[in-house]
């Protein structure tokens, strides 16, 4: 496992959610990212507005996997306030 979580940065959504997200200088597809988490190759958090930590979780709604931020003292989507990817 990459032993220093990696800081998304900007994301790039759809429709349907979260598409794309970019960690450093790479872009991975949530899809990527998803399994990257769940095999324990590398961990993911963001940056919330108050400057904390929220850790990067792989969620599930109706079957279809998804990104999330853990549970923190902000009730939004810490994820989906991120700027989108240029």
């Amino acid at each position: 496992m990459n032993t220093m979580p990696t800081e998304i940065t900007c994301i790039i959504t759809d429709n349907n959610g979260i598409v794309t997200i970019g960690a450093g200088s790479r872009r991975l597809s949530e899809t990527e990212a998803i399994r990257r988490i769940e095999n324990g190759d590398e961990s993911f958090y963001v940056i919330d507005p108050e400057g904390d930590r929220a850790q990067v979780i792989v969620a599930s709604r109706n079957g279809k996997k998804y990104l999330k931020t853990k549970s923190d003292k902000t009730t939004h989507d810490n994820l989906l306030f991120l700027p989108r990817c240029k």
